[in-house]
């Protein structure tokens, strides 16, 4: 009878012990170990661990693989200059959409929320902010080789 009380106390202690391993209550496991059965170990073992996992390594995109990188003319993600096919938006590119060169192209700043877009940006799409169509130049009419002088219409100062 001993042997079998022995066994009880050593069950229920390994059971305490894994308890504590899969962030579950070690004295409770050892208390139900030693109250119902040595056997409430294996339900013990077939439930899952409440411990968070192990957080995965996140590759950060520095600036050196960024420069490398060039955005998609469809959904201005950045993808590698040999993709075929974008695999953020899943669309197939032109065949030398990579050979642009970027910094060439004509940009300007946000005033709401200072992000750089395209020039011919209606809409920021950081901020939703509306730029205002930009007005056509009016030039000053040339009469007899000089520039007339544009005079405000009556009512307005």
């Amino acid at each position: 009878m001993a042997a079998v009380l022995v066994i009880y106390v050593v069950v229920a202690i390994v059971a305490a012990i894994v308890a504590g391993n899969k962030g579950r209550s070690g004295v409770g496991w050892f208390f139900l170990c030693l109250v119902a059965t040595p056997l409430a170990i294996l339900v013990l073992l077939a439930l899952p661990s409440l411990k968070p996992s192990e957080p995965q390594p996140v590759r950060v995109i520095g600036e050196d693989d960024a420069g490398q990188r060039r955005p998609c003319p469809y959904c201005a993600e950045l993808i590698l200059p040999a993709a075929t096919v974008c695999r953020f938006c899943s669309r197939e590119l032109p065949q030398r959409w990579a050979e642009k060169e970027t910094a060439a192209e004509a940009t300007r700043t946000c005033p709401q929320c200072a992000e750089t877009v395209k020039a011919e940006t209606k809409i920021c799409r950081f901020c939703l902010y509306e730029f205002p169509p930009e007005s056509p130049r009016t030039e000053a009419p040339i009469i007899d080789g000089e520039a007339a002088r544009i005079l405000p219409s009556p009512g307005r100062e």
